[in-house]
């Protein structure tokens, strides 16, 4: 049996200072619309009390590993991914958390090491030969770790986009590497437990154009030629199970809802997780999911609801 724990969008509160020279200028102007929305509506629902007890709880459950499925900071501020760098090692060892980044960890451009990089150690590949290295960030991912029988490959869809744009998008060298690691994987014996993260809902349909993954049917292609175990990805702050027919039957598709949500908000839940107990049993995989949330604000985190995942398709 491995445990395996999945939060998402944890929005970490609360905002630094926000200095003129922040949000103004062409390249920083989304940063001014993303502070008109914290001040005006988000400050009242992520709340930093809520992430950390959904945090004390997660850890109080002690499963085998952690994957966080972006949207970590707010607009981009460099200090705010240094007080994301500070949350995540006060959290756990990069070995017990894989990270991969959101759209508002992709607000506007930010140097590597002033943003994604202060990260790093939560993004690696443990592959040889294939570590972080220099260049473009998206040339980082996707990144491969394995966990016994299970490997997870962390996508990047995090991309600057226009104010009051939420989209995001993978590009065909990212899908290209995804599908390698999932055939070689996959022609593994035994093959392990392909679990994919990628922050935007990767199936069409999931999302208005302004908020969805650009080439979600290129992902869906990947899919159908190489299939997968299981598909995690965060953003649109809801609990949602979808179903994609794979190379070799369905894969489940699981969103959860944000970690730090101390209200409800259009319909949006309180702070959520995820534990999926995974299980090899002969030639099929056995997914049981335990959602844990916040039962009222200022409450305690308890068990939602429980709910099995399996498929002909399932690793």
């Amino acid at each position: 049996m491995f445990v395996l724990a999945h939060l998402s969008d944890t929005h970490i509160a609360p905002l630094p200072r926000v200095a003129l020279g922040d949000v103004f200028g062409l390249r920083k102007i989304k940063r001014l619309t993303g502070l008109a929305s914290w001040k005006l509506s988000r400050r009242s629902i992520h709340r930093r009390e809520v992430l950390d007890a959904l945090r004390r709880d997660l850890v109080e459950q002690a499963p085998d590993h952690v994957v966080l499925t972006g949207d970590l900071v707010n607009i981009s501020l460099p200090e705010e991914f240094s007080s994301a760098r500070e949350w995540l090692q006060a959290f756990g060892k990069p070995d017990w958390i894989s990270v991969i980044p959101g759209n508002h960890d992709a607000y506007v451009h930010v140097p590597w090491d002033r943003s994604l990089g202060q990260w790093q150690a939560y993004m690696s590949d443990e592959r040889a030969g294939t570590g972080p290295g220099g260049g473009p960030a998206r040339a980082r991912f996707p990144y491969v770790r394995r966990r016994g029988d299970i490997l997870i490959a962390g996508l990047s869809s995090a991309v600057v986009t226009p104010p009051f744009y939420a989209s995001g998008r993978l590009g065909p060298d990212q899908l290209d590497r995804l599908r390698v690691i999932l055939e070689q994987a996959a022609g593994e014996r035994p093959a392990p437990l392909r679990v994919v993260l990628v922050h935007h809902p990767p199936l069409t349909g999931l999302n208005t154009a302004r908020k969805a993954l650009e080439d979600a049917a290129a992902f869906e292609a990947v899919m159908r030629r190489t299939g997968a175990g299981l598909i995690l990805h965060g953003h649109n702050h809801r609990d949602m199970v979808t179903w994609f027919n794979g190379a070799a039957g369905p894969i489940p598709v699981v969103g959860v809802a944000s970690a730090s949500a101390g209200i409800v908000h259009h319909g949006r839940p309180l702070a959520r997780y995820n534990l999926y107990r995974i299980a090899r049993k002969a030639n099929k995989w056995s997914i049981q999911v335990t959602e844990r949330g916040l039962d009222q604000p200022p409450g305690a985190f308890k068990t939602i609801r429980r709910y099995p995942l399996a498929g002909p398709g399932a690793g």
